[in-house]
């Protein structure tokens, strides 16, 4: 019911790229939360996912259980809503301002002083610190933060840059109130969006609906910010067939 977001407020994990990146980082934060407040080690606690069907949007639900069959019962304790939004609200607080701050920097996605432990090294490329705490905001009823619109000029200007060395010409980055697009020649452009904002047509939010209209005369793709600076070379290619 998240307005705005995905697929009519549900996320999407087959057609939104960060979709499934964006459940898998909450479930670890969610671990983590828990532990914490369970004062046990993550390692006791498990979170999966499974598929779930809302309307014509798939999607996954989480689950949290005791990592042992006749555990302690540490799960059962979260069974209560104002207990488990406290929980939530409670490590948001905790750990919100260190993951945002300039030490944590460097991470780009996930590490080892955030989402990453050895328990979940086979899900590392899934997990991003700023997905976790967007789909946290959520949750809370926090109106989600300018934490990727405000770096997309800078990715916008990295992946221009990329364009050039693969002598791609004529690119250039429009200001759209509070978007960003890149665009090329005259007829195409990639309006940069919200990895958590659906990227198709009919699904889209006013905000992107109102950048394409002021790149009216162009060919306009919507982006997920989050895709386009993982997987570069995916809308390079894009681009070249665009233009043949």
């Amino acid at each position: 019911s998240a307005q705005g977001v995905g697929y009519q407020g549900v996320i999407d994990v087959r057609n939104q790229p960060s979709g499934k990146s964006a459940l898998a980082s909450f479930g670890e934060f969610l671990k983590m939360a828990a532990a914490v407040y369970l004062d046990v080690d993550s390692s006791e606690l498990r979170v999966g996912q499974q598929n779930y069907r809302y309307n014509d949007c798939l999607t996954e639900q989480l689950f949290i259980a005791d990592a042992l069959e006749n555990g302690a019962g540490y799960a059962r304790r979260l069974f209560d809503k104002t207990r488990f939004t406290a929980v939530l609200q409670e490590h948001y607080d905790s750990v919100k301002s260190i993951w945002e701050s300039e030490e944590h920097s460097n991470c780009d996605s996930s590490c080892q002083n955030c989402l990453r432990n050895y328990g979940n090294r086979m899900t590392h490329h899934l997990l991003d610190w700023r997905l976790a705490l967007d789909v946290t905001e959520l949750i809370l009823g926090i109106p989600l933060e300018d934490r990727w619109t405000r770096k997309s000029l800078n990715i916008a200007q990295w992946f221009c840059a990329l364009c050039e060395a693969s002598e791609i010409e004529d690119v250039s980055i429009k200001k759209i109130g509070e978007l960003t697009a890149i665009c090329f020649g005259d007829s195409n452009a990639f309006i940069l969006s919200h990895p958590l904002w659906h990227t198709r047509e009919g699904l889209v939010t006013d905000i992107q609906i109102e950048a394409k209209l002021a790149l009216q005369g162009f060919n306009v793709t919507f982006v997920d910010i989050r895709e386009l600076s993982i997987k570069p070379h995916k809308f390079i290619i894009k681009i070249v067939d665009q233009s043949d």
